[in-house]
Order: C-alpha cells, then structure tokens, then sequence
C-alpha cells in the first residue's frame, strides 16, 4: 500500500507472596478473582507496549516511487494461538518492511482494534512508533495482550492499522493493515461480566 506527499503494587508479605506464586502454578482455574495472572499486567508489571526490532530478513523491492514519503511493502499479523481462555495471554506477532523518505520528518503511528463477533468494537489503542521506525528496513515485533477473566467466550478479530503524517500535520495517511482472529473459549463457571479492560 502507497501513501504520499507506555504503578507498582508495594511488595507482598511472605505468605502472600508463597500463595500467589502455587496459584499461578496450579492455573487461573483454580486462582482466586484477585490472583489471575493477568492483574500483573494491570498492574503495569507486565510490558504491553509494542517494540519493533529490526529483523534479518532482506527484501529487495527497489527505491520509493517519486513523491512517496513511505510505504508498507509488507505488514503482516498472526497470533501463537487460535483458542485461548480468560486469565492467560495472546501473542500478537507483527512483520513490517518499511521504506520510507530517510529526508522527510515523518510520525508512525499504530491503532489495534478489537472486534467481537457481531462486528461491535471491543476496544482501540493507538502508540506513537516513530523512534522504532527511523528507517527503511525489515522490522518484527511480538506484542502481549492480557485476556481478561471476565471476557466473554466467542470469535474476535484483531485490525492492526499503519499510519503515518508530516511531523507537525494533523491528519495522518493510512499506510497499510493486516488482521488476525481468535477464539475465546468459555470462561470458568461462577464469574460474573464486569469492565472488559483490552488495551
């Protein structure tokens, strides 16, 4: 696709610590609401932010077309799994290759929406990716994305979005987009809905 012209929690006691620790080993299943593995993310313990990495692949697809500032010559998603349950985490694993004009001052940015089953959007989250993308190359990236315990079982869909914009610009260019789905299954007997907190 052508465009142109990121609190911690005090340290627990002993015992709880000891408890916590047999919890997550025995399962969410068998953890108590407070103890699902997914509040260390909440608590912001856990990185949920997403880090591109310049990868060893090599493509070849020549210079920018006269005019172009950037392009998305590949930009892929997937994720480790197709079925996951409350209290655990999906990878999302992301491919880029990226030119773009090593002259123009350019912003990245990056927006994952969540879509239910029904088409109704879950949840959007939007990061700046403009110290990670400074310059043409192949780039990977694996980000975390807490299941929460309360989300209801069904078919989602992941819409990854690339875009970009003349620093100081207000409107940006769609880049490229990519899409991945998964599966909850349903969740353990006795929780009840709450705030669905995906990022």
């Amino acid at each position: 696709m052508t465009a142109r012209a990121h609190m911690t929690l005090p340290f627990p006691a002993p015992v709880v610590l000891v408890s916590l620790i047999l919890a997550l080993l025995s399962g969410c299943a068998t953890a108590p609401q407070h103890e699902c593995r997914i509040e260390a993310a909440e608590a912001g313990k856990v990185d949920l932010a997403t880090h591109y990495h310049s990868a060893v692949r090599t493509l070849a697809f020549g210079p920018l077309p006269r005019g172009v500032l950037a392009q998305a010559a590949l930009y892929r998603i997937g994720v480790n799994r197709d079925r996951i349950r409350p209290c655990e985490y999906l990878k999302i694993r992301k491919e880029l290759y990226l030119r773009r004009n090593a002259h123009a001052n350019l912003t990245f940015t990056e927006t994952r929406e969540f879509f239910a089953q029904d088409g109704t959007l879950v949840a959007s989250h939007t990061e700046e990716l403009t110290g990670q993308l400074h310059a043409s190359g192949s780039y990977e990236a694996t980000t975390l994305l807490p299941i929460p315990r309360t989300a209801p079982a069904g078919n989602y869909l992941i819409v990854s979005k690339l875009a970009f914009r003349r620093r100081g610009e207000r409107f940006s260019i769609p880049l490229a987009r990519a899409e991945a789905s998964f599966t909850i299954v349903p969740r353990e007997p006795g929780t009840t809905s709450t705030k669905f907190p995906w990022r």
